[in-house]
């Protein structure tokens, strides 16, 4: 446990390391990994307006492997749930109106955009809590 903790706060320090290239990366050149997680942990940039040191998990993961894939999530409402200021709970959120008649899509932007290379778009999003 002891070394797992450690090994948590190394990863977390914002500290400059490099990782080498799994095996699987290198078996699987042309592969492509979508990253499935929320909102800013699927970015391919580090900082944010929060912290200009916080280093995303696809970032990490796309100093090591160039095949990295990553979208935001967009939808027009539903819920998430979230921990925020009021505490670890279901909240309402509000996206932008799509005026397509599809009720989902997914794009891939000619450049990355925001730190993501595409969007999922859904228009009623519902989140589930934590495991």
């Amino acid at each position: 446990m002891e070394s797992r903790n450690r090994h948590r706060a190394e990863t977390n320090s914002g500290a400059a390391r490099t990782s080498p290239q799994p095996p699987v990366a290198k078996k699987y050149p042309d592969a492509k990994l979508l990253v499935l997680s929320g909102g800013i942990h699927a970015q391919r940039v580090d900082g944010t307006d929060w912290d200009p040191k916080y280093r995303p998990a696809a970032f990490e993961l796309s100093q090591s492997l160039d095949s990295l894939v990553t979208f935001d999530l967009a939808f027009e409402s539903g819920t998430i749930w979230a921990l925020t200021d009021k505490g670890f709970a279901e909240h309402k959120v509000k996206g932008e109106r799509w005026t397509g008649t599809a009720p989902h899509y997914i794009t891939l932007h000619p450049q990355r955009t925001r730190g993501y290379d595409g969007d999922i778009f859904t228009r009623m999003l519902t989140g589930s809590p934590a495991w």
